[in-house]
C-alpha cells in the first residue's frame, strides 16, 4: 500500500509539474505580444484552465491579467469587468500589491468608458494609495492623469487644478513631452472655464510648447493647442487673435478629409467669430458647411449659431427652425448643452412658451448644479471614508496585536505558575 501510495503522489506530482511548464510556456507566449489580440486571448484563456487544474492561485493570477488585458483591446467590455474583478479578488487572496493596483486601475478604466465617474473616482484612488506607498510615480502619474479628468469633467475644478498640478511637479524632472502637454492642457481648459482667460492662454502656450518637443511632430495634436487658444482668445474677447488661430488650423488642407468631425467644430467657431465682429459675408454658408462634416453632438452648437443668425437678421422662423433643431439633439445628451438651448428658446419665442423654456431651463439649472455638488461630495466621501476603513483595520490590527501579546502573556504566567507549583 505503501509503494502504490507513494507511487500515485509522484505521478500527481510529475503531471503537476509538467502543466505548470506548459502554462509558464502558454505565458512567455502571451507576454511576446507577437501574436494577434485574439490569439494571444486563447492562450491566456487556456493557461487559466490548466492553471485550475493545478489549483495555482499565483498562475490563475497571472492568467487573469492578460484576459482582463485583451478584452479591453478587443472591446469586451463585460468581460473586461467580470476579469478585472475575479483579477482583485485573487491579487487581494495573495497580498500581491502590484496586481491589486492593476486591476482597480482596469476596473476604473471600465467605469470611465461607461460614465460612471463616482466609480472609476473610487477605483483609481485605491490604485492611487498603493503606487503612493510604493513610490511608484510612473504609475502614479498615469493614475492622477485620470483622476484630474473626471474631476474636470465633474466640474471640480478646484480638485482637479490640485491633482494637475501634482502631476507636473511629478514629471516636470523628465521629458515626457506628451504626459506634460496633457497635463498643462487640462490647466489650460480649467482656467477657460473659471474665466481666467491669462491663465487658460499661458498653459495653452505651454502645451503647445511641449506639442513641438515631440520626437515626431503630431500635427494633430499641435491644432488641437491652436484650437484651444482660439476658444479662450474668442471668449476673452480678443477676436482678433482668435481669427488668427482658427485660421492656422484652416490653413490645412487636408484636415477636410483627415478629421472631418474636427474641421467642422474648427469651422464652426471661426465662422461664429466672425458672427460677432459682424464679418457675415461668408455667412450662412460657413455654418452650412460646418453642419455638413460634423458629429451628432456639435449640431447642437451649430444649430444653435445658426438660429443666432437668423434672429440677429430677423428672420423669426428659421432662427425657430434651428433652435428647436438643437434643442432635440441636445434632449438626448441632457447637459450643458441642452440648458443652452432651453435659454436660447426662451429668447426668441414669445409669452407663455417664452415662460414655459425659461421655467425649464431655471428648473435645469438648478438640478444640474445640485447634481455636480453631489459628486464633489462624493469624491470627498470617498477618501474620507477609504480613510476611515484604513484607520478602523489599523486599529483591529493593534487590537489583535495587544490580545496576542496579552494571551501569550497569561500562557507564559500560568506555565511558570505550574511550574512552581510542580517544583515545589
Amino acid at each position: 500500500m505503501l509503494i502504490i501510495c507513494s507511487s500515485f503522489s509522484y505521478s500527481q506530482d510529475e503531471n503537476n509539474k509538467e502543466i505548470d511548464s506548459i502554462v509558464q510556456l502558454l505565458l512567455e507566449q502571451v507576454r511576446d505580444g507577437s501574436k494577434s489580440d485574439i490569439e494571444i486571448l486563447a492562450l491566456a484563456g487556456r493557461a487559466r484552465r490548466l492553471s485550475e487544474k493545478i489549483d495555482n492561485d499565483s498562475l490563475i493570477n497571472q492568467s487573469l491579467r492578460y484576459i482582463a488585458l485583451y478584452n479591453y483591446k478587443l472591446e469586451n467590455f463585460n468581460l473586461f469587468k467580470k476579469t478585472s474583478k475575479e483579477f482583485l479578488q485573487y491579487s487581494t487572496k495573495l497580498n500581491d500589491s502590484a496586481g491589486i493596483a492593476r486591476a482597480n486601475r482596469y476596473l476604473g478604466e471600465y467605469y470611465l468608458k461607461k460614465f460612471k465617474s463616482d466609480s472609476a473616482y473610487f477605483y483609481y484612488y485605491n490604485a492611487e494609495k498603493i503606487y503612493r506607498q510604493a513610490n511608484d510615480d510612473e504609475n502614479l502619474v498615469k493614475i492622477l492623469s485620470k483622476v484630474a479628468r473626471i474631476q474636470k469633467d465633474e466640474k471640480d475644478f478646484g480638485g482637479s487644478e490640485v491633482t494637475t498640478i501634482e502631476v507636473i511637479e511629478l514629471l516636470e524632472p523628465s521629458d515626457d513631452y506628451e504626459r506634460l502637454s496633457i497635463a498643462y492642457n487640462n490647466l489650460g481648459i480649467i482656467y477657460n472655464e473659471l474665466g481666467q482667460y491669462d491663465e487658460a492662454i499661458n498653459y495653452h502656450e505651454k502645451s503647445l510648447s511641449f506639442k513641438k518637443k515631440f520626437e515626431e511632430r503630431n500635427i494633430p495634436k499641435e491644432e488641437g493647442s491652436y484650437n484651444n487658444l482660439a476658444v479662450v482668445y474668442k471668449n476673452a474677447k480678443q477676436y482678433d487673435k482668435a481669427l488668427e488661430n482658427f485660421n492656422q488650423i484652416l490653413k490645412n488642407k487636408e484636415l477636410i478629409n483627415e478629421r472631418p468631425d474636427f474641421y467642422a467644430l474648427v469651422l464652426d467657431n471661426y465662422a461664429h467669430t466672425k458672427f460677432i465682429l459682424n464679418q457675415t459675408d461668408e455667412l450662412p454658408g460657413l455654418f452650412f458647411d460646418a453642419l455638413k462634416f460634423s458629429k451628432e453632438y456639435d449640431k447642437i452648437t451649430i444649430n444653435k449659431h445658426l438660429s443666432e443668425y437668423y434672429q440677429n437678421i430677423n428672420q423669426t422662423d428659421s432662427a425657430k427652425h434651428y433652435a428647436y433643431s438643437a434643442n432635440n439633439i441636445a434632449k438626448n445628451f441632457h447637459n450643458d448643452d441642452y440648458l443652452k438651448t432651453l435659454l436660447h428658446l426662451s429668447s426668441i419665442e414669445e409669452d407663455s412658451l417664452s415662460v414655459k423654456f425659461y421655467k425649464e431651463y431655471i428648473t435645469l439649472n438648478d438640478s444640474l448644479q445640485n447634481n455636480e455638488r453631489a459628486i464633489r461630495n462624493k469624491f470627498a466621501r470617498i477618501r474620507y471614508e477609504t480613510k476611515e476603513i484604513e484607520q478602523k483595520n489599523e486599529q483591529i490590527t493593534k487590537e489583535r496585536l495587544y490580545l496576542l501579546i496579552l494571551s501569550i502573556g497569561l500562557l507564559l504566567t500560568i506555565f511558570l505558575t505550574y511550574s512552581v507549583i510542580s517544583q515545589r
